[in-house]
């Protein structure tokens, strides 16, 4: 299909150039210290590099360049996920955003992970308070009941 790169009317002739943004390479726009320019970067040729890690790097740049301006960084998306459509891209986009905007402590995983730690954490320093208290010389049964660890643990720290 060709485009017309001119207007001409009785008052007005205007030439200007157009530019396919398929033949752009899209490291220019990648490096620029812009949002905007990112956008644009879905658009020209990745130079035979991988789709989804281009998409995910400008997906990074953006939250970098919109820190915690939410609302900006939506509005990003929505322009990238616009123009995604002209490259068949706009799965790998929408898949890649979920990725980037999901939480870890919001995952149950995250949650249990974090209550272990605690335990463990717990356990570790009421085997470094009992140790204490056996240099001490205090009686078995009463660190017992203070780090609540079993006598039978307590005598196998003793040996």
């Amino acid at each position: 299909m060709y485009m017309q790169n001119y207007v001409k009317n009785t008052n007005l002739n205007y030439n200007y150039t157009i530019t396919d943004m398929k033949t752009l390479d899209c490291n220019y726009f990648l490096q620029q210290d812009k949002p905007d320019a990112l956008i644009l970067a879905i658009l020209c040729d990745f130079k035979g590099k991988n789709p989804r890690q281009i998409v995910e790097y400008i997906i990074n740049k953006l939250q970098e360049y919109t820190k915690d301006d939410i609302k900006a960084f939506k509005k990003y998306m929505l322009m990238l996920e616009e123009l995604s459509t002209n490259r068949n891209l706009k799965d790998i986009v929408k898949e890649q955003e979920m990725l980037s905007t999901l939480r870890y402590e919001d995952l149950p995983s995250y949650e249990i992970r974090i209550e272990k730690g605690i335990e463990k954490g717990e356990k570790k320093k009421s085997y470094e308070l009992a140790n204490k208290m056996i240099q001490e010389g205090i009686e078995v049964k009463i660190i017992a009941k203070i780090t609540g660890l079993s006598i039978k643990t307590i005598k196998n720290l003793v040996k």
